[in-house]
């Protein structure tokens, strides 16, 4: 009995696109780079450069809770954390209110 070698960067990369991309998340594949940055420890330019590098299966595990989260639409910052408001990051968490495009264009943590 051989162990299943580790998915890669990549392969978890493609399959949370097509999953956000599914549930009609705008710019799938930016938020599914954001979301393993996140898991990672990293930047979304962290993530291609470790492309073909594979993924601890915790790491897996939590970047396939957070995208589940994220297909059903909970918001991104939500998921991190955080939020950037007119350049500057802050921390929050489920309670915080995030502005959407739609709502006035503005970005970031509504106060």
């Amino acid at each position: 009995m051989t162990a299943e070698a580790a998915p890669t960067v990549a392969t978890i990369l493609e399959e949370a696109a097509r999953r956000l991309r599914e549930a009609g998340v705008p710019d799938p594949r930016r938020e599914a780079a954001s979301i393993l940055a996140f898991v990672l420890g990293t930047d979304r330019g962290g993530v291609v450069a470790r492309k073909p590098d594979s993924v601890a299966t915790g790491s897996a595990a939590r970047f396939a809770e957070l995208i589940a989260l994220r297909a059903l639409r909970t918001p991104l910052q939500h998921l991190e954390g955080r939020a950037e408001f007119r350049g500057r990051e802050f921390e929050g968490d489920a309670g915080v209110r995030v502005a959407r495009p739609e709502a006035g264009g503005r970005r970031g943590v509504v106060v």
